[in-house]
């Protein structure tokens, strides 16, 4: 798991012992963060997640920019999640829900993207 933040280092402890900190317990238990397989990450896809254990096991930055992924660059992550989330459900229910199959053509522009989901939610 990518998180820029941690409660243990791996130079002072151990893997099993990081992996079975208060940190990594809390990521496991809200895994997965949406019905929506597509949206996996906690930081980009489920902003909201990355804060919540952070916040509720004390964690610390790992690196000198990490504290603006929860801080500077939350509103733009929360407004990108949304985003991309209005998206991909369609897409997501279309092809993996009702297995409707992948559409004939992929879209290489955001207009292309618009116009395959507008033709999805039909």
């Amino acid at each position: 798991v990518f998180t820029h933040c941690a409660t243990h280092n791996v130079r002072n402890t151990t893997i099993r012992e990081a992996l079975a900190s208060p940190l990594f317990k809390a990521i496991r238990k809200r895994q997965p963060y949406s019905d929506n397989l597509m949206l996996p990450c906690m930081i980009i896809d489920n902003p909201n997640v990355l804060r919540e254990v952070v916040k509720e096991c004390d964690a610390y930055p790992t690196h000198g920019n990490a504290q603006t992924v929860i801080t500077e660059y939350a509103e733009h992550l929360d407004k990108y999640s949304r985003e991309y989330a209005e998206l991909c459900q369609p897409f997501w229910e279309k092809v993996y829900i009702r297995k409707e199959g992948m559409p004939k053509t992929i879209p290489e522009k955001l207009d292309e993207v618009k116009d395959l989901i507008e033709e999805i939610k039909k």
